[in-house]
């Protein structure tokens, strides 16, 4: 019997290689007994909407983009709840960590050939003050290179267009005082440079120490904040070492199902890699094998 897929895709994301190969991804939906409905995105929070309005007709939704049109995917497939079908994501963005901790690959034909023959696992999704993501929310350094980066640096220079970015913001990098409490009453009170609470193997394109034990299924977060120190470049690279090597007197590293983040001066979030809005007090919930994806055998 034919199942139904809705496929939706952003013609912006990473170089644009979707306009290449669409007819062919098509073709292997097709021959996977699949009928399938394909909606290109016309703007931002359309991806989301439109798997709201159409989702729970389907048996699979396809998504293909970057980071943020899967985050789109991911709340648009929370708020169906119950009805909420398969989900399935082909990789075209800049840099995909989403698809990297779920072994998917940046090959666009692989990645659709691994939805129609590949197993279905239940994976973890975060919820920050009530909008949900994928893998990472974070604060302060360089946290806001992902979605400040023109589109068309992107699209030329790839991830090196962020470090670019980066390199740029050095001298306006703060600190901030914050109080973190955790579900287990743990709390961390400090002067930062930087906060993440995660559930990923690679954030921002580079894979984290395994001394993290990231498990994708296990309702924890893998929570680091960097301490403060002087701000040039030297400390910079020091932040992403404590990052690859948390074994450092430079972070606090933990894990915990929920945490609480408050700031009297106000926190500007990245949520998956796009603007999460600036607050003051923000509650970060790990909801537990919340989605079911398909992802390579």
């Amino acid at each position: 019997m034919e199942k139904k897929m809705l496929f939706l895709f952003n013609p912006k994301a990473g170089r644009s290689e979707i306009k290449n190969s669409l007819a062919d991804i098509l073709n292997i939906f097709t021959k996977g007994n699949y009928e399938v409905l394909v909606h290109p995105s016309q703007s931002r929070q359309d991806i989301e909407e439109t798997i709201v309005r159409k989702g729970a007709d389907f048996d699979l939704v396809v998504t293909c983009g970057g980071d943020g049109s899967l985050n789109e995917a991911i709340n648009g497939l929370m708020r169906l709840g119950n009805q909420a079908p398969e989900l399935g994501y082909i990789p075209t963005g800049t840099v995909n960590d989403f698809a990297a901790s779920h072994r998917i690959s940046k090959n666009m034909l692989v990645a659709a050939r691994d939805i129609v023959s590949g197993s279905v696992v239940e994976t973890d999704i975060g919820c920050f003050n009530g909008r949900y993501f994928s893998y990472v929310a974070a604060f302060g350094a360089f946290t806001d290179v992902s979605y400040e980066t023109p589109q068309v640096a992107k699209n030329r220079f790839g991830k090196n267009a962020y470090i670019l970015e980066g390199i740029k913001r050095i001298p306006l990098l703060s600190s901030y005082h914050v109080v973190a409490e955790t579900d287990d009453d743990e709390v961390i009170e400090d002067d930062v440079i930087f906060g993440m609470i995660s559930n990923a193997i690679s954030v921002g394109g580079f894979k984290l120490a395994r001394s993290y034990d990231v498990t994708m299924d296990d309702g924890f977060f893998e929570v680091v904040f960097v301490k403060k120190a002087l701000i040039d470049f030297f400390n910079a690279s020091v932040m992403l070492n404590a990052l690859l090597h948390p074994n450092s007197d430079n972070v606090y590293t933990l894990r915990a199902k929920k945490v609480h983040v408050r700031c009297e001066d106000g926190l500007s979030w990245t949520l998956d890699g796009e603007d999460g809005g600036s607050c003051t007090e923000a509650t970060i919930e790990n909801i537990k094998r919340s989605i079911r994806i398909r992802v390579p055998s």
